[in-house]
């Protein structure tokens, strides 16, 4: 993965906990593609069960080296996933690829996919701006105190229903991604088991608290071998959206990552996430290369 796209390495500690901790009621596949007997690219397929999404939508993702790479080839892989997710009750299909991929937009224009969302990627320079984000930070810090939010790390919340009123929230704000296939539940238990995964720190999940409840949540993920930092997902409950919230959480997770001595973050968000991206914008983000995600329906 990692020799596919060197921008964007993939941590092992991250795939052995993903591969080992599959979500509650999916089916989820692995396959390498070999070309003369050596490793040319893999195929990972995956479908929720019928009472989870009864749209059935099988969703795929897949690669070839650059040596190995061709259109055709490519688009075998393509019809080796379908005839896989297929067989599970898929009567659908959905994918996600590089927005520089060229064969693989050809491959799956070939096999009637079209293009649907573009999720777009940035990056922040923590060096560079180092000193404007701290001094956001403690102007966030301020605004968030004037109107009585408090903002602490989960490992600071003593709250015994703490992840119980998170996992609500996170809930609740997922719907509210700009999508065109359905965000499907996820279970109570696969979020616990989320929060032990090896790039999720208690004490770097940031959370925004009125009294007794959680209205915001933002965390970095920090891949623990190689790889930047990713702000992994910020939210806000609907009713507090507008109040500089969503912003806070987010400074107050780099200025710890600045603190860390991480040198740079990344994030990603769809392109119809307007909050979203103006506040990438405001703090300095630039764009980097992105995905796009293509869809068919049989």
């Amino acid at each position: 993965m990692t020799t596919h796209h060197p921008d964007h390495p993939m941590d092992p500690a991250l795939l052995r906990h993903w591969w080992s901790n599959p979500p509650t009621g999916w089916l989820i596949e692995e396959f390498l593609a070999t070309l003369a007997g050596q490793p040319a690219g893999h195929v990972e397929c995956y479908i929720a069960a019928a009472e989870v999404d009864p749209e059935r939508w099988g969703r795929f993702e897949s690669f070839l080296l650059p040596a190995a790479m061709s259109t055709e080839r490519t688009g075998d892989l393509f019809a080796f996933a379908e005839n896989r997710l297929s067989n599970a009750g898929a009567l659908a299909f959905e994918t996600q690829i590089w927005e520089w991929d060229a064969p693989m937009q050809e491959a799956l224009a070939a096999r009637g996919y079209r293009r649907d969302r573009v999720q777009k990627n940035w990056e922040l320079d923590l060096v560079a701006l180092r000193d404007e984000i701290l001094a956001r930070a403690e102007k966030s810090r301020a605004r968030m105190r004037d109107q009585g939010i408090r903002c602490l790390t989960l490992a600071e919340d003593h709250d015994p229903d703490q992840l119980s009123k998170l996992h609500a929230l996170m809930e609740a704000v997922r719907q509210d991604i700009p999508h065109t296939t359905p965000i499907l539940p996820k279970q109570f238990e696969d979020f616990e088991r989320e929060l032990e995964a090896p790039y999720i720190h208690l004490d770097r999940y940031w959370i925004a608290r009125d009294g007794d409840h959680i209205v915001g949540h933002s965390f970095l993920c920090f891949p623990p071998e190689i790889g930047p930092a990713w702000t992994c997902f910020t939210g806000v409950a609907r009713e507090y959206r507008g109040r500089g919230i969503a912003q806070a959480l987010k400074l107050f997770g780099l200025a710890q990552a600045i603190d860390l001595g991480v040198d740079r973050v990344r994030t990603d968000n769809d392109g119809e996430n307007l909050p979203i991206l103006h506040i990438n914008e405001t703090l300095g983000y630039r764009q980097v290369e992105g995905w796009m995600t293509y869809l068919k329906r049989d």
